[in-house]
């Protein structure tokens, strides 16, 4: 407390409290500090004028009222309920508080309650001195969010790299140091799923668990989105390594949602031999990568061999970006054949890849990656404005118009244009919606079902049928079933390969293809390749045939000289 609080408090002490005296004290601090008296219910009884100033009331506003009318709602009731009690049996009350101005800003002061006692030591009025601290609150404030992530409380980044450099200026590196680069797998799709409040809650509750398991054998920094790093000594890195993994095995529960989430960690030991922080970072990080390839709970550590399987990731990278950005890709199609007349009824659309580098790119492999960068959706609209161009000039020469279906990624069908973009695409290549089928995968209908039902809402009224794909693979088939108003079921190949009659296999077939019946749907048995298969499938009532066993995908050239 500065010399002039001193001073005041000295000559309270002193001071007869007459109403004269008291008029002298407060002309002679007026100047300096916010004054404020009151009576013993808490009432305003009397304030200066930097009250007045910093609250931007004026004295008659204040006069009559209790400092409720000033409360910021900053504070605990814990907190008040403390300085009453203090005041109360009659002892000063020092702290910092901090008020709500009449225009709605905040601003804090160093206060100083002092109890009037009157001949029994009970309290009759109270007289509260304080000093406009808010420019210094301000300014840690500011330093704290400087080296502080806002959401988690944690340390961040800048404040992680200086750590770093002072260790490396004072270390003699008798200890070794590890990095734990930690990478929450999948982040974007709880985003998607759950909402981006449930993504800042999950990303609260890991901080929160980082920090329990961390506790005194390291630090955690919250390196930034859906990564985070552990610091601490090489000798305890396994240990803590261990339990984030083993921790990421149980299910979590945010707010009134439940769900699994897993991590990768990326393992460089001995950090302070490393010539400098984005060195480290950058292995870490390479690290990372290949524990993320694990799929799942694994961690990686940094080997020097690493670096060659990086770079060829980041120029792959370039490439599908430069194959997004000049649409240097090709639509293969897939037969579908009716089970009857074995003509064929309609084809599903197929993306194929290939690079002069890389050669014939395997769809599964550059789909995800598309994905974990977020550019799926660039690929998906490619293939929609293709296949509409195709589909429309197959009407224009075929005998029959042709639909094709086409495979929508789950985060592309969640987000809210969707159905806007689809429209646009088909209008701009006048294309009849009915020529176009939606297929989607079960995990596609996973959450997020109000934003589903509009979105299958909309694609009906707009003409397009919706296929689900892959059925059987998921954990909630029969209820996607009665939910959602799928037209076509296909059949996922697991169920189909390898069957044989009269067994367990042929029952689940049978079963499936009467249950989509029931709600009056088309069935699709994808992947045949055996005669065996291609006889227990027909005679189980499917209404459609795909597979190898009468055509690969192949170019729209070939498909249309099997159409002729």
């Amino acid at each position: 407390m500065d010399v002039s609080m001193n001073a005041t408090l000295e000559l309270l002490d002193n001071a007869q409290f007459d109403q004269s005296v008291m008029a002298d004290i407060i002309a002679a601090i007026d100047q300096s500090v916010i004054v404020a008296i009151t009576n013993a219910q808490g009432k305003i009884i009397s304030v200066n004028k930097p009250f007045c100033e910093i609250s931007k009331y004026s004295a008659s506003e204040l006069i009559g009222q209790d400092h409720k009318i000033v409360n910021s709602g900053y504070h605990s009731k814990t907190f008040f309920k403390e300085m009453w009690r203090t005041i109360g049996n009659g002892k000063v009350w020092k702290g910092e508080i901090c008020n709500r101005a009449k225009d709605g800003a905040l601003y804090w002061v160093q206060t100083t309650i002092v109890p009037f006692l009157n001949e029994k030591g009970k309290p009759y009025q109270y007289i509260s001195i304080r000093t406009n601290i808010t420019e210094q609150k301000n300014a840690q404030h500011y330093e704290h969010l400087a080296y502080h992530d806002e959401l988690t409380g944690l340390q961040n980044r800048r404040k992680l790299r200086m750590t770093y450099e002072q260790m490396m200026k004072n270390s003699k590196r008798k200890e070794g140091y590890a990095f734990l680069l930690i990478g929450i797998n999948r982040f974007k799709i709880i985003n998607e799923s759950f909402g981006h409040h449930i993504g800042d809650l999950f990303l609260v509750n890991v901080a929160s668990i980082l920090t329990e398991i961390v506790n005194i054998y390291g630090q955690v920094y919250h390196y930034g989105s859906d990564q985070f790093v552990v610091m601490c000594k090489n000798k305890d890195a396994l240990r803590l390594i261990n339990a984030i993994l083993f921790r990421f095995n149980d299910l979590f529960e945010v707010d009134r949602f439940e769900f699994y989430s897993s991590v990768s960690i990326g393992v460089r030991y001995s950090v302070l031999e490393v010539a400098s922080f984005d060195e480290v970072i950058r292995t870490a990080d390479i690290a990372l990568m290949n524990a993320k390839e694990r799929k799942g709970n694994y961690y990686v550590e940094y080997q020097t061999i690493m670096n060659t399987k990086f770079q060829n990731h980041i120029l792959f990278e370039k490439k599908l970006r430069n194959a997004i950005r000049n649409q240097d890709f090709l639509l293969y199609y897939q037969p579908k054949y009716h089970v009857h007349t074995k003509k064929i009824v309609d084809v599903e659309a197929l993306i194929r890849w290939y690079d002069e580098d890389f050669g014939w790119v395997s769809p599964e492999l550059f789909i995800h990656f598309a994905e974990q960068l977020g550019l799926s959706t660039a690929i998906d609209e490619f293939v929609i404005e293709t296949a509409c161009r195709q589909a429309v000039l197959w009407q224009k020469t075929l005998p029959e118009p042709i639909k094709i279906a086409i495979n929508i990624s789950p985060l592309h069908l969640k987000e809210k244009n969707f159905v806007d973009t689809l429209e646009y695409i088909l209008k701009k290549n006048n294309c009849n919606p009915t020529l176009i089928e939606i297929e989607i995968t079960e995990n596609s209908l996973m959450h997020n079902s109000d934003i589903l039902t509009k979105t299958f809402s909309e694609l009906k009224k707009l003409g397009v049928t919706i296929a689900l794909d892959d059925f059987g693979k998921g954990y909630s088939s029969l209820s996607y079933l009665k939910t959602f108003p799928i037209d076509t079921l296909k059949i996922d190949r697991d169920f189909i390969r390898g069957i044989h009659e009269n067994t367990n296999e042929e029952n689940m077939i049978r079963a499936i293809i009467g249950l989509a019946k029931i709600f009056n749907m088309k069935v699709v048995a994808e992947g045949i390749e055996t005669v065996m298969e291609q006889s227990i499938v027909e005679k189980s009532n499917c209404d459609y045939l795909q597979g190898y066993l009468f055509s690969k995908p192949l170019p729209a050239k070939e498909i249309e000289a099997l159409l002729v």
